[in-house]
């Protein structure tokens, strides 16, 4: 399987990636050997990250990151809701996650994790953001859009 980002979106900018996969057949696929596909969506406080890990049909995950930008951090105890959904052929596990989903919460950017379901095709993976960055002060909620598309061949 080889997988091929088309782009992503969000209400800020547009980011494409041309071919940045290897190709894994779904039989001889192992964590050495899957493919991850990232892009990036930069926000004035924040950046997300988003990366497919593709390993055959079942065994993928999509993983979204928000990276807050200094002296902004983001709070497991603030409210975090991502909504993901995704076309025919692609299955989001878990499509809502939230604070209890962060892998990670002692680094300062925030990883959360869905399990992925993928036939081969066109694909896209839409989300709805919700988070909140604090200074010592004061909590800001941000929300973002993202769309991004890809190829499973």
């Amino acid at each position: 399987m080889s997988v091929r980002t088309i782009g992503t979106k969000s209400m800020l900018s547009l980011v494409t990636i041309t071919c940045f996969a290897c190709d894994a057949r779904a039989s001889e696929a192992s964590a050495s050997n899957a493919t991850v596909v990232p892009a990036e969506i930069t926000g004035e406080d924040y950046t997300i990250q988003v990366s497919l890990n593709i390993d055959d049909e079942s065994a993928n995950t999509v993983a979204i990151t928000i990276v807050p930008k200094s002296p902004l951090v983001l709070k497991t105890t603030t409210p975090l809701a991502i909504a993901l959904e995704c076309t025919e052929g692609c299955t989001v596990e878990k499509p809502k996650l939230d604070a209890e989903d962060i892998v990670d919460a002692k680094t300062s950017a925030k990883t959360v994790r869905s399990p992925l379901k993928v036939r081969r095709g066109r694909h896209r993976l839409d989300g709805e953001l919700s988070f909140f960055l604090c200074t010592d002060e004061i909590c800001r909620r941000q929300t973002d859009d993202l769309t991004y598309a890809f190829d499973v061949n």
